[in-house]
């Protein structure tokens, strides 16, 4: 095995035991010297394939970001494939990517904090690369956006996805972090559906100027 295999061969483990360990345990019980043991190296190591924790951190989150990607992709499939021409069709995909929203948040609540609770050191800012990665979701809703509202301007539509987005996501967020007490993943649902519905609703009587 080369030097530069072997090197490879550690990045990965120790992306993997950083996964593992923010799935199970969460952003803040990531700490170098337990991931150095599990991947079997010296702390030194760990700065010798990755230029630091942030850089890892951001590297698992890149994975969940591709994992919520594939969701959502999934959610719209069948209205996908069907062309979502229609207006039915597309608030269809917005009502079912909320509920797929829902339930990967649910299913991977570690992993999904982590993407949201990461601050890089120093005030630097994410890489660019990532910062793409992000915007994916949003072209997520801008496509039923585009069959819902076609006289609105894609920088209007632009906002307004992320405006949904947004309202998809605090809903989950005070849901599942309890900051308004508890509360049943049937009962999230439903204020999802609720919330969907309104915007959706709301989006038919939208003129083109934003109105």
């Amino acid at each position: 095995m080369t030097t530069e295999e072997r090197r490879a061969g550690l990045r990965q483990a120790l992306l993997e035991a950083a996964e593992r360990t923010i799935a199970a345990e969460g952003l803040k019980s990531l700490k170098a010297r337990a991931l150095a043991a599990e991947a079997n190296c010296a702390i030194g190591q760990i700065y010798n394939v990755w230029p630091d924790l942030d850089s890892l951190i951001i590297a698992v989150n890149a994975r969940t970001l591709d994992h919520l990607d594939q969701v959502l992709t999934a959610a719209a499939a069948p209205e996908t494939v069907a062309g979502a021409t229609s207006a039915v069709q597309a608030r269809a995909v917005l009502l079912a990517q909320a509920d797929a929203y829902l339930e990967f948040s649910s299913g991977n609540a570690q992993r999904w904090r982590a993407v949201f609770e990461h601050r890089v050191a120093g005030g630097r800012e994410l890489p660019s690369w990532y910062r793409e990665q992000q915007a994916r979701l949003f072209s997520h809703v801008d496509r039923p956006l585009r069959t819902l509202l076609p006289g609105v301007s894609p920088a209007d539509r632009a906002d307004l996805g992320r405006a949904i987005f947004s309202a998809v996501h605090g809903v989950v967020w005070l849901g599942l972090e309890e900051l308004l007490g508890p509360q049943s993943y049937d009962d999230l649902r439903r204020q999802l559906r609720t919330v969907m519905g309104a915007i959706v609703d709301g989006l038919g009587h939208r003129s083109p100027d934003g109105a």
